[in-house]
């Protein structure tokens, strides 16, 4: 024999088969080998290959230090794979998997399936049951754990048990009905998503890649989760890949829309690769290499494949099979080769689609095993075999029972259901046959024996062997087979399964008794309407369980669907609110959360005016008004957001005035302070909890009805919390009362100048929510503690306790008041005199932030801020007049845009007035001064903004005085009770404490003795001495170099050189170490004789010396791609 007869026959020998009389040889094709794919494969390489470059760049960037001004630009990656049925694109995404395990990296896949679009999450649910297969690691896991805590993980746990299962997520206790627990706020759901892919992914910088197939059938709630994981600019460790059918999806299809938003983010590179038939020479490839033959001897046979299948690489290679199988190509023993007859070949008929070759050859197996998949193809992708043979022999019994009465109903049983042959006895032989004819393959690492379809076209082609007229009730009679058959915990795991499958059944099973009268028609349809009100049940039950996985969009159309039933159960709106009062309410409730979520507003108002036309409820209305202030905050509608609310406290026979006067406030103020002299902090502790659950929802609406206040209307905000306060005095505690004490303490420290009353509170607050153990208003509450804390520690001190409620906010899903307490942080942080580059580096880290999750109010608050920092640092150019412009905003257009918001106009005024004074151009700063003298007033008081502000009102007042003598009377008078009222205001903040507040009172005092006539150098030293030092002890590094500034300055008028250039050069270092380069190119420029080379020289060494010494929090996340922060955030203040 020949060595080239050898490889042949070794080749082959291995997988031959008996097959009757004579031989059969399989086909064998190239395992793992890609045919015509070489471009696509070798840019998945690329993209791989820049994920895993990108983690060793960002590691050596941050451990050399380089974490602010150098970072690298690192952008995430996505791939999305597109081409008709059958071309392929599963193959290509798979050959990422090798490559995967040989870097220890973790690769998943999941899919989702054809006619299960209403099922939540499926294909990411089965990519992370993979997943917990393969976290074995229990360092890994512990630290995962560790990381993720309690409430993430049950979150998480929701709709994925299997990490639970596998103990990968922190839970104490666990059960498989998690789902029905109330559902968590979206963002806290998105949140903890990302927690666990960031958490997973940096331990051991590992990649993760989770490839997601079918994306053409994907529910509305796994795109909106895919693209908050793929836009996740903290996690650059995670590919995603997916794939679809670009040929079964219109233009407006979500997931187009989907991967629209995702472009329009600007943070994603996205690689799209469009996968075509195969050309004939490629196929002629494949053909020859399956046949083990040369080139030139198949192509012939090749032209007729490639003829027949149109390059299809799947419906390629299962035509050559069916060729085999009918011996139209066969392998002779003696010539040791394959031979075929091109002729018979070219006659045999084939369909124009694979759908149309599956089903030819699913028609040609036995009945029984065609059954099998008829029957498993309505339950989905996948099967397990128990629930299988559980709804077989259900069907049976069904059929049977039908045979033996002649109703209509039973008449159109036997009649849908008369193409059944399938026993159950029988199954298990069947489902071996199918695994061997290639048509099942089971399910590796499943619990039970699991099984599923190789390819979505043979799915299609089972359910297709399905009589039209019998489908519909098929299906209903296997969705009645789940509910009916199945344990609780089982049912719960296919319950979106079982609700579908009856829906989709119910008009064909209903039918026959709507439609056909008889003798028993009102037994039968009162069986009937039973079995109806089941159906909607079912429906709420799926609804509000697809509500607790955050799955809006799809609870909405079951409960939707709940409410159709019931209305036509009870023939029509009013009857069924009068029979079904709870059912309606429950229903329309949890209908309405689920559309304000989705952002269905004018529905949503539907539903909720039938709650108020229909219902007495104090508990169903109170649970309305409270989704109806959620839905109007959500919309920044905050003056219907009171209203709504204050509707809601009337129906309690309580009332608040819409518009307050002063006397008003002044008086409920009195009263309370009266009414609390009754009440020690102990006497508080002690109160009992709250009994009333409408009273409880009530404080809910005040609590959110706060911070609205508190930015809209401030004569509203003491109105509120003394209502809060008295209510939790007087009828309980409840999770609302913590934040309400908060702002009782801020109300008294920072409004009516009680400080040590408003501490007490603030501490009584926190200790209420340890009390209560929960964390569910803890980021609100710690924000306004901080707030009143601030009196009486140091303004750096609360910057970390910010970043932690921050943090619990996101993982609570309080996503408006964690970006609240994210922008005091980032504000804290400036005015603590921080060094400008960690401020900076804060800001690019979370100013994305603001924006990923759209709260543009936030985002608008912070943004001057930033481009404040930006001019300071010299990162843009400053312009003469000194207005904030520059790379993130330009003052003209922005104050247009916000000019209907007086409160941050003024502010925005206030940062560039700041910007004015430090660069010495006292006429632009008086101009703004005037402008904005009342901004502590009416907009920050009591706020880390209202002391800084009172302290620069009072240095440009001095400013005015010193600079411009020569003004009239008038004026000086103006500048003089300007100074006088700053310095009054600050020194009674320090008397009660602050410790923020006596370095600025200082350096006020020692500028205001530069301004007499004889100024005495011994004492004006010693005052600003006092100031240095106080600004040293307190931190703030920038009123430290200020002080030294006006003082080298007033030495310098002196004539004094010697403490001029001592002064001088102190403070030009310490704005350099500041990070202030423009106040240093100022100073470098009005006084060259004493900015000296060796100034500069030590100044830079001090710089460099501070930052190697700065680093990142560990706690903190990391927006990595900073170098590109700046230009994602200017375009998006433009709104581009």
């Amino acid at each position: 024999m020949s060595e080239e007869k050898k490889d042949r026959s070794g080749d082959i020998s291995s997988c031959s088969k008996r097959r009757g009389r004579g031989s059969f040889i399989s086909l064998r094709f190239a395992p793992g080998r890609l045919y015509g794919r070489e471009y696509e494969e070798s840019t998945l390489r690329d993209v791989y290959r820049r994920v895993v470059q990108q983690q060793k760049i960002s590691d050596a960037d941050e451990g050399n230090g380089e974490i602010y001004d150098n970072a690298i630009s690192i952008k995430k990656e996505m791939v999305l794979i597109f081409g008709s049925s059958g071309t392929g694109k599963t193959a290509l995404a798979q050959t990422l998997n090798d490559r995967a395990r040989k870097r220890n990296d973790y690769f998943v896949s999941g899919k989702f399936a054809m006619g299960q679009r209403s099922i939540p999450y499926a294909a990411i649910v089965e990519a992370l049951a993979e997943l917990s297969e393969q976290i074995t690691d229990r360092d890994e896991i512990f630290a995962l754990r560790d990381k993720l805590g309690e409430e993430m993980s049950r979150v998480i746990a929701r709709i994925v048990p299997a990490l639970a299962q596998k103990d990968i997520l922190s839970l104490t206790v666990f059960s498989d009905n998690e789902g029905r627990s109330p559902s968590p706020p979206r963002d806290q759901f998105n949140f903890a998503f990302r927690s666990f892919f960031r958490h997973l992914c940096e331990r051991n910088n590992k990649t993760c890649i989770l490839f997601i197939d079918d994306l053409q059938w994907a529910d509305a709630a796994s795109l909106e989760l895919l693209e908050v994981l793929v836009t996740d600019q903290d996690n650059a460790n995670l590919l995603i890949v997916g794939s679809y059918r670009d040929d079964e999806i219109e233009a407006t299809d979500p997931l187009l829309a989907r991967i629209r938003e995702i472009e329009r983010s600007n943070r994603v590179n996205i690689s799209r690769l469009s996968i075509t038939n195969l050309e004939q020479h490629v196929v002629n490839e494949l053909v020859a290499d399956t046949l083990n033959m040369s080139i030139d001897d198949t192509r012939q046979l090749s032209h007729l494949v490639h003829q027949k299948t149109h390059g299809n690489v799947f419906y390629v290679i299962k035509f050559m099979k069916s060729l085999a199988e009918d011996n139209l190509l066969q392998y002779n023993f003696g010539s040791l080769q394959w031979e075929f007859d091109l002729k018979t070949i070219d006659i045999k008929y084939v369909t124009n689609n694979v759908a149309g070759l599956m089903l030819n050859k699913l028609k040609n197996i036995p009945v029984e095993d065609a059954q099998v998949l008829s029957i498993s193809s309505c339950m989905g992708s996948s099967f397990d075999k128990p629930i299988l043979m559980l709804v077989v022999d259900f069907l049976q019994e069904s059929l049977s029972l039908s045979r033996n009465q002649l109703d209509a109903r039973s008449l159109s049983v036997q009649g849908a259901l008369s193409f059944f042959k399938l026993q159950t006895s029988n199954v298990e032989a069947c489902i071996d046959r199918d695994l061997s004819m290639g048509l099942l393959e089971l399910v590796s690492n499943a619990r039970y024996d699991s099984y599923r379809f190789p390819h979505d076209q043979i799915q299609e082609a089972a359910f297709a062997l399905i009589p039209q007229q019998s489908r519909g009730l098929l299906q209903y009679f296997i969705g009645q087979a789940l509910v009916s058959k199945l344990p609780p915990n089982q049912l719960s795991k296919v319950l979106f399964s079982a609700v579908d499958l009856l829906n989709a059944g119910k008009d064909d099973y209903s039918a026959p008794i709507i439609q056909t009268p008889s003798s028993n028609s009102r037994v039968e349809r009162e069986d009937l309407r039973r079995e109806m009100h089941q159906l909607a049940n079912l429906n709420l039950v799926a609804g509000k369980k697809a509500m607790g996985i955050s799955a809006f969009r799809q609870a909405a159309v079951y409960l939707q669907t709940a409410i159709r039933y019931i209305e036509e159960t009870n023939v029509g709106i009013d009857m069924a609110w009068v029979k079904q009062p709870g059912f309606c309410l429950n229903a329309h409730q949890a209908y309405a959360e689920s559309l304000s979520c989705c952002g269905d507003f004018d529905d949503m108002h539907k539903s909720i005016d039938r709650i108020f036309q229909y219902t007495t409820s104090q508990e169903g209305r109170m649970n309305a008004y409270s989704t109806l202030v959620d839905a109007y905050g959500a919309r920044d509608k905050f003056f219907e957001a009171f209203d709504t609310g204050f509707r809601a406290l009337a129906e309690f026979g309580d009332k608040i005035v819409g518009n307050p006067g002063k006397g008003r406030v002044v008086c409920e103020v009195v009263t309370t302070k009266r009414f609390m002299k009754k009440y020690t902090v102990d006497t508080v502790r002690g109160l009992p909890r709250m009994k009333d659950p409408s009273r409880a929802i009530m404080m809910k609406i005040l609590v959110r009805l706060l911070i609205h206040a508190s930015v809209e209307r401030p004569l509203l905000f003491p109105l509120v919390v003394l209502r809060i306060v008295k209510w939790s005095c007087l009828y309980g505690m409840c999770s609302s009362s913590p934040p309400g004490f908060a702002a009782y303490g801020y109300l008294l420290a920072n409004i009516l100048g009680d400080v040590e009353g408003g501490y007490k509170y603030a501490i009584l607050a926190m200790d209420l929510l340890e009390q209560n153990a929960s964390k569910s208003e803890y980021c609100f509450t710690s924000m306004v503690v901080s707030m009143t804390k601030n009196n009486k520690m140091p303004l750096a001190n609360g910057i970390k306790d910010n970043l932690v409620g921050y943090q619990i906010g996101m993982e609570q899903g309080e996503t408006f008041y964690a970006m609240l307490t994210l922008t005091r942080m980032l504000v804290a942080s400036f005015c603590a005199g921080r060094p400008l580059v960690m401020v900076a580096s804060d800001m690019k880290t979370y100013a994305p932030h603001f924006l990923e999750h759209k709260q543009m109010m936030c985002y608008r608050r912070i943004l001057p801020c930033i481009q404040l920092v930006r001019l300071l640092k010299g990162d843009d150019e400053v312009l003469s007049s000194c207005e904030l412009t520059g790379e993130l905003i330009n003052e003209s257009s922005y104050i247009l845009q916000i000019r209907e918001e007086a409160g941050q106009v003024s502010l925005t005024l206030f940062y560039r007035l700041i910007l004015a004074y430090y660069l010495g151009n006292y006429d632009v700063a008086a101009e703004l001064s005037d402008k904005t003298q009342d901004y502590a007033t009416k907009y920050g008081k009591g706020h880390t903004l209202g002391a800084r502000h009172v302290f620069f009102q009072g240095l440009i007042a001095i400013a005015m005085l010193r600079e411009r003598k020569g003004v009239g009377t008038r004026v000086r008078r103006k500048w003089q009770a300007r100074k006088s009222k700053s310095m009054k205001k600050l020194r009674s903040w320090a008397k009660k404490g602050n410790p923020n507040i006596p370095h600025m009172l200082s350096i006020l005092e020692a500028e205001a003795y530069t301004l007499k006539k004889d100024v005495k150098l011994d004492i004006a030293m010693s005052k600003f001495n006092a100031a240095i030092s106080g600004a040293a002890v307190a931190g703030f590094m920038n009123d430290n170099a200020l002080a030294n500034e006006r003082a080298g300055i007033l030495f310098a008028s002196k004539k004094d050189s010697y403490w001029a250039n001592v002064y001088i050069a102190r403070s030009y270092q310490l704005w350099s170490e500041y990070g202030a380069f423009a106040i240093c190119n100022r100073l470098e420029n009005s006084y060259p004789e004493f900015i000296t080379e060796t100034v500069r020289r030590d100044s830079k060494r001090l710089t460099r010396r501070s930052k190697s010494r700065m680093k990142l929090r560990a706690s903190s996340p990391t927006f990595k791609d900073k170098s590109d922060t700046w230009s994602f955030i200017r375009k998006a203040s433009l709104g581009e």
